[in-house]
């Protein structure tokens, strides 16, 4: 895994982490998030993020889903996701707090090392978020299996 991480735009298909050669796209739908932003970590247990991309909506956004492609990550890499958006449950039914860290609902793995219930429902912030995990399932032997 590369220390360089440049970004690309990516693409909204397939959601979830989708390993490349050159780097990972990242993809989630959300149709009434405002502001996205990817949270990339080295480990299970890290602290701080290494880099927080902020999705522009101009050109990482396909109709409802947030992408983007980061050059150089790959297996191994750790991350969730923060959005932004109407914040009205009672008009509207949504609640987005870009404060709290949120697991990708297409990962393939997760790790709850650092999860805690109690702080993760309060109202606080805090790094208490499952994060999902960057795996490479491209070389997986399924044998005879096949969708139904």
């Amino acid at each position: 895994m590369s220390t360089s991480f440049g970004t690309r735009f990516g693409r909204g298909f397939p959601p979830g982490a989708s390993v490349f050669p050159d780097g990972v796209n990242f993809s989630i739908f959300s149709r009434h998030a405002t502001a996205v932003w990817l949270n990339l970590y080295r480990s299970a247990d890290a602290h701080r993020p290494f880099r927080v991309i902020e999705l522009d909506p101009a050109h990482n956004r396909t109709f409802y889903f947030w992408h983007v492609f980061v050059e150089g990550a790959g297996p191994g890499v750790y991350y969730t996701w923060k959005l932004d958006g109407p914040d009205d449950t009672s008009r509207s039914g949504l609640r987005f707090d870009p404060r709290h860290e949120l697991l990708d609902p297409w990962a393939r793995c997760v790790s709850d090392l650092i999860w805690d219930r109690s702080r993760a429902a309060s109202q606080q912030p805090g790094n208490t978020a499952i994060r999902a995990v960057v795996v490479d399932d491209g070389g997986y032997d399924w044998e005879d299996d096949a969708p139904v």
